[in-house]
């Protein structure tokens, strides 16, 4: 398992951490992480673009303030979809649940074939000019009946989707955002 955390204000926090530590003892691989990009989307991509440098099945990102016990992991590894997201609490009021990135499993396949229907959206890494796909590029579409900015997450989703991917959303009471618990239950 490659875990991917993009950390836009600093290192991972100790509870994400000691998250991903035990993941990696679990599961095994490796842990890529993007840290002082403000851009989250950006961070995000050149995440994936690392991860396929790997052989790693499965891709899970874990953002720098999201924990969760290893449980979790597990029932989204049980999960046949090849996009497993697990609903946290915003971290400003109200606290309700988002379907964002922050914790969510990505089958392999599923970067790979996103890569390949939207080219255009290739650009070249660094110095190395290693050429990537920005499938995390913030777009503007229809939202709520307006014409609106949507957000790496929407966007993320919305691909997959067109792409005929199936997505699950998982409600874990377990997970914590930035020391918030989810209380759905």
């Amino acid at each position: 398992m490659f875990l991917a955390t993009p950390c836009y204000r600093g290192a991972p926090s100790e509870p994400t951490q000691r998250t991903g530590d035990a993941i990696l003892a679990r599961y095994g691989g490796s842990w890529g992480r993007v840290e002082g990009c403000p851009w989250v989307g950006n961070a995000r991509s050149e995440l994936v673009a690392e991860f396929l440098d790997t052989n790693e099945s499965h891709l899970l990102f874990i953002d720098a303030d999201i924990s969760f016990p290893l449980a979790t992991v597990d029932r989204m590894l049980a999960s046949p979809a090849p996009v497993v997201c697990v609903k946290y609490p915003r971290r400003l009021p109200p606290h309700t649940l988002v379907e964002g990135l922050g914790c969510t499993l990505v089958a392999r396949g599923v970067f790979e074939a996103l890569w390949a229907a939207w080219p255009q959206l290739t650009y070249l890494r660094g110095c190395n000019d290693k050429p990537a796909v920005h499938i995390f590029a913030h777009a503007v579409g229809m939202l709520d009946g307006s014409m609106r900015i949507m957000g790496e997450d929407q966007v993320f989703y919305r691909r997959v989707r067109a792409s005929s991917f199936a997505i699950e959303m998982i409600d874990d009471p377990a997970i914590i955002h930035d020391g918030i618990r989810n209380t759905s239950r």
